[in-house]
């Protein structure tokens, strides 16, 4: 999710990407506010509300792939593991952690407890993703090593296998509970793997047009949308159930093809580099244990209760972008207080 790009591949790693991660992070925002706020529509909200009710079916469809879309983003490029980026990453998770939590005390809007601090060492179930990515982040020379070792025959055949395990035995029948419907390190593990390959060795799949993938990221959000609206019709919630979830072989597929579809752009922009490189802070904001179930979902669920149709959907989206701009220039301060902190630390070990 953060960057880690080899000197090797930084000219490869232009603004395409970088706007790929972008709109990966707005879709999280996306993500929250429709279901994880609002919560499913329900058959009975499909009977009387459709056009609403299939619109929040159609944004949760093009939108929930977010999450495997960054974890594909690093394996494209891999990991490589260093201790400035890693402290750099850390710093960021705990800068936002830390200055919210204190923030929220001063205006009174959190309790000084137990749990809000074990919330910004991260020891709460809450934030699984920084979990789950600093697993992955740690476990990359391991899986580095096997991506440059193995043969393309015997890379390809643990994809195949790997996927086969993950779709019967997580995403169908739920019998391998360590996958924790894909929010786990194991099924980011898959996610990596899978980009890796595809970078390393273009494969035919990759020698479309690129408006192909465009075009299959679409459908096949929208085939997913449909899906769901039909299962809500027919009270079928089980199979409803299966469709958005990061273990669904529909949505990595969907993530995929969206992912192919930037690495074929090129073109180069300082802004969207710039942004791109301070994007993961909108996800540390938006989603900070003192400020997302107090805040962020209550103002979800106040402008959706009170606007309609287009209106709500364009004040929604106003909202969210609101929240990403102001993430973005509180991570200007994040990324000079950084700054400082290194040129403290080189000069105390060059006295010393």
């Amino acid at each position: 999710m953060y960057r880690n790009t080899p000197p090797s591949l930084k000219k490869e790693r232009d603004s395409n990407m970088e706007l790929f991660r972008i709109l990966a992070m707005f879709l999280v925002l996306v993500v929250h506010a429709d279901f994880f706020s609002l919560g499913a529509p329900t058959s009975a909200e499909i009977s009387t509300s459709s056009l609403s009710s299939f619109t929040r079916l159609f944004f949760e469809s093009l939108s929930i792939g977010c999450v495997d879309m960054f974890v594909l983003l690093s394996g494209w490029y891999g990991i490589r593991p260093k201790i400035k980026s890693f402290s750099n990453f850390i710093f960021q998770c705990a800068f936002f952690l830390l200055s919210i939590y204190a923030f929220c005390l001063l205006f009174h809007l959190s309790e000084l407890n137990i749990r809000g601090i074990m919330g910004c060492l991260l020891l709460l179930k809450w934030n699984w993703f920084i979990k789950a990515y600093l697993l992955l982040y740690i476990l990359s020379p391991v899986i580095n090593s096997f991506v440059e070792s193995s043969t393309q025959k015997l890379y390809r055949n643990v994809l195949i296998c790997f996927f086969i395990f993950q779709s019967i035995f997580s995403w169908i029948v739920n019998a391998a509970v360590f996958f924790e419907s894909g929010y786990s390190t194991i099924s980011f593990i898959g996610l990596y793997l899978l980009a890796r390959y595809f970078s390393k060795y273009k494969s035919r799949w990759m020698t479309y047009d690129r408006k192909v993938y465009l075009l299959v990221f679409i459908l096949v959000s929208f085939i997913g949308a449909v899906a769901s609206y039909a299962f809500g019709v027919f009270r079928i919630p089980y199979f409803n159930g299966l469709i958005f979830r990061y273990d669904s072989p529909v949505v990595i597929l969907a993530s995929l093809s969206l992912l192919i579809y930037f690495s074929k752009l090129h073109f180069h922009s300082k802004i969207i580099n710039w942004i791109g490189a301070s994007s993961f802070a909108v996800f540390l904001l938006h989603t900070n244990p003192n400020l997302c179930e107090q805040h962020f979902i209550p103002m979800i669920q106040k402008i959706y209760s009170l606007n309609e149709g287009m209106v709500c959907v364009l004040n929604i989206g106003a909202f969210l972008l609101i929240i990403y701009v102001v993430a973005i220039l509180l991570d200007q301060i994040r990324k000079i207080t950084w700054y400082k902190l290194e040129l403290l630390l080189l000069e105390k070990f060059q006295h010393d």
